[in-house]
């Protein structure tokens, strides 16, 4: 299989997991084109032009987007004529209305892949007939368990960011996380890191994700607040960064998190402002019980999560849709 790879991540910080997992399956052969960091670089013309020769000289098999907002319907049509590829969609976006593009775009391709099951009844009757579920994943070989007894630098981190103006001021988890972090940091030594957070919260330095990965096999406990928490099925990736690093995580709960992992075994989870914070308070003081649910959470997310285990669940997923939509 030749796989055109066009993810949405830039130079600076590549999904070299994913790429990775996709060169290691058996006849697998990938070319990677960087969508964004063109885009951003060029524009989108030129951008375009390079992708029509990208899809003319590898002529691939699969042609793998993510996010790719700057095409059109009439786009994809036209990248077809040039060859006949199966064209994927991914996005790991949420809002809180249907996205335009996605729309578009999915009736469009052969096939839409979102990270949750809330959304997929939601494009069907928009006209997305292909949609389907496929959840993100984390480059094992970025976030693993570092050391069996480390030094903890810190007590309490989020990673994330902070919103005060737009659209994601009105998201669901925006305020809450920020009332949930003004309140541990009242009963905790708190490290937040992402943009837009100021005072009296302790702030982080920038990151990439190896000094994320360092940062979370150093701390005790990981908080997890997504901008969204009751959409099924949806989460950041920052919950599997997370575990996969060994950190004690304890995480908003939404619809669907009993199908990822078991409460008290591989993570805690809460309801409520007042839950995280007894929640964190237990785990820091039962240092056995949290080293325990830490190692759980890891060994969960290199067994389930990683990107090695999500390409052969999206094989399964394209070929299934091929079958379907060559029968039918």
């Amino acid at each position: 299989m030749r796989l055109l790879l066009c993810p949405i991540t830039d130079r600076d910080e590549p999904q070299a997991g994913l790429r990775a997992a996709f060169s290691r399956l058996d006849g697998c052969e990938v070319r990677e084109y960087l969508w964004r960091d063109r885009f951003m670089g060029v524009g989108v013309d030129k951008m375009w032009k390079e992708l029509k020769v990208q899809q003319q000289e590898f002529q691939p098999d699969v042609v793998f987007f993510q996010q790719i907002h700057v095409l059109t319907g009439v786009m994809i049509d036209e990248l077809r004529g040039i060859h006949p590829s199966f064209f994927v969609h991914w996005s790991g976006d949420i809002r809180k209305r249907p996205q335009e593009y996605m729309i578009e775009l999915g009736q469009a391709v052969d096939l839409t892949l979102i990270t949750n099951r809330g959304e997929l009844d939601w494009y069907r009757r928009l006209g997305v007939r292909n949609i389907d579920y496929w959840q993100i994943a984390v480059d094992p070989g970025i976030f693993h368990l570092r050391l069996p007894d480390p030094e903890f630098a810190y007590e309490v981190v989020y990673f994330g960011n902070n919103y005060t103006a737009g659209e994601p001021v009105d998201w669901p988890g925006v305020r809450w996380r920020q009332i949930i972090l003004g309140e541990l940091d009242k009963c905790f030594d708190l490290t937040v890191f992402g943009s837009g957070w100021s005072g009296p919260l302790k702030i982080g330095p920038p990151y990439l994700h190896e000094e994320a990965a360092l940062v979370y096999s150093s701390s005790k406990v990981g908080i997890g607040i997504s901008a969204f928490n009751g959409v099924h099925s949806y989460t950041s990736d920052r919950l599997f960064r997370m575990l996969a690093s060994g950190i004690c995580c304890v995480c908003a709960w939404f619809p669907g998190i009993e199908e990822i992992a078991v409460d008290r075994r591989h993570l805690a989870w809460f309801k409520t402002t007042e839950e995280c914070v007894a929640l964190v308070g237990y785990y820091l003081k039962h240092a056995d019980e949290r080293k325990r649910m830490a190692t759980e959470g890891a060994r969960l997310a290199h067994r389930s999560h990683v990107w090695p285990v999500r390409v052969h669940e999206f094989l399964e997923v394209i070929n299934k849709w091929r079958s379907s939509i060559s029968s039918g």
